[in-house]
């Protein structure tokens, strides 16, 4: 009856151990794309281009968006 038990708990701490490796690994990954980023944005001309292509303006600039007439194709 002890040797199922700590088979048991053996089998328990497999499991345990292979989910924790799992979010280990992807929380590598999660890390070396946030340096990634950081490395990316770190530039200012990246920084400007990704604010820029969500509208963003400089003080002093004037934004104009440009909307298609109805019915034509976008």
């Amino acid at each position: 009856m002890q040797a199922y038990s700590f088979w048991s708990q053996l089998r328990s701490a497999k499991a345990e151990l292979g989910a924790a490796q799992a979010r280990d690994a992807a929380l590598t990954e999660e890390n070396t794309n946030l340096e990634s980023d950081v490395l990316y944005f770190a530039n200012p001309d990246n920084l400007e281009k990704e604010a820029r292509g969500q509208n963003w303006k400089k003080k002093g600039e004037e934004l104009i968006i440009v909307v298609p007439a109805d019915g034509e194709n976008q």
